[in-house]
C-alpha cells in the first residue's frame, strides 16, 4: 500500500517485517557507502534495537555518526536512549569502525532545556558540515500513535503546534506527565521529521499496534490525536509490520 511517500509493507511474523527492514536500510547505507555521502543514523528506541544487530557492518566508517531519534531527558542510563544504545554489541562494533556519535546523554548539571538545544545545535551542526549527506532514522510507533517521543494530546492541538510545528525547533524539550512513564523528553519535531529526514524505516509490530496503523492510514484524522500521521508527509518512509490494516 502507498500512501503519498509512505509505502506500507505487511509480512507474516515480525521477524519477518524486521528482516525486511533491515534489507532496506543495509541498501540505503550501502549507496551512501559507494557513493561516499556522508550518513547521519538516528535510531529509536525500544523494540527497534532489536534490529541493530542486522546492520550491515561493513556500512559502518568514520562518515557514518550515530545517535537516536528522541531522547528522555534523564540520568538513568536505564531511562536515557543514549545510555541503552551505548549496551549495545551494534554500538561497540560502531565505535571500533570509526562511527562519530551524538551524544545524547545528560551531561552534569544540564536543564532539561538546555539539553534540548544541545541536542538540536548538534543536529544543525551535522547538516552545515554535510550539506550532500544523508540523513537516515529507524523509527517506532505506540500503542496510542506516538512516534519519535511526540506523544499525542487531543486535548491540546495548540500546544502540539507550539511544542513540534514551530519551523524553527528540530528539538522540543517538554512534559509529558500523565502521557507516558517518561515523561520529560527531547524529541525531534515534526519540522526536523519532514525538512531533514530523507528516509524513515518504520518498525511497527504486534497486535497493539493494529489501532495506531488504522489512524496513520485512515483518510480522517490529526496530528494531535496520531502524532504518527507525520509519515504520510515525509520525504521517503518504508513501513514494516506484521499487522493487516484497511
Amino acid at each position: 500500500m502507498k500512501i503519498n511517500t509512505l509505502s506500507l509493507h505487511v509480512f507474516s511474523s515480525k521477524d519477518e517485517a524486521g528482516a525486511q527492514l533491515t534489507e532496506g536500510l543495509n541498501k540505503v547505507l550501502q549507496a551512501a557507502h559507494s557513493q561516499n555521502k556522508p550518513v547521519l543514523l538516528l535510531l529509536s528506541g525500544g523494540s527497534a534495537f532489536d534490529l541493530l544487530s542486522q546492520i550491515d557492518a561493513d556500512s559502518l566508517t568514520e562518515k557514518v555518526t550515530i545517535g537516536v531519534l528522541d531522547e528522555r531527558y534523564s540520568r538513568d542510563p536505564k531511562e536515557n536512549n543514549f545510555a541503552q544504545l551505548q549496551e549495545t554489541d551494534f554500538y561497540t562494533t560502531a565505535i571500533a569502525k570509526g562511527v562519530q556519535v551524538i551524544d545524547t546523554t545528560v551531561q552534569g548539571e544540564e536543564t532539561h532545556e538546555a539539553h534540548a538545544k544541545r541536542f538540536e545545535r548538534a543536529l544543525v551542526a551535522w547538516k552545515e558540515s554535510n550539506p550532500e549527506g544523508v540523513i537516515v532514522a529507524t523509527v517506532g510507533i505506540g500503542p496510542d500513535g506516538h512516534t519519535s517521543g511526540m506523544l499525542p494530546f487531543p486535548e491540546n492541538p495548540s500546544l502540539v503546534a507550539q511544542l513540534f510545528d514551530d519551523p524553527d525547533t528540530l528539538v522540543a524539550a517538554y512534559d509529558a506527565e500523565g502521557k507516558n512513564p517518561f515523561r520529560y523528553r527531547s524529541t525531534t519535531t515534526n519540522t526536523f521529521m519532514k525538512e531533514y529526514l530523507d528516509h524513515a524505516f518504520v518498525y511497527a509490530v504486534g497486535e497493539g499496534k493494529r489501532n495506531a496503523l488504522t489512524r496513520l492510514i485512515s483518510e480522517n484524522g490529526d496530528f494531535a490525536t496520531t502524532p504518527a500521521r507525520v509519515l504520510r508527509e515525509m520525504k521517503s518512509v518504508d513501513l514494516f509490520t506484521d499487522v493487516t490494516v484497511e
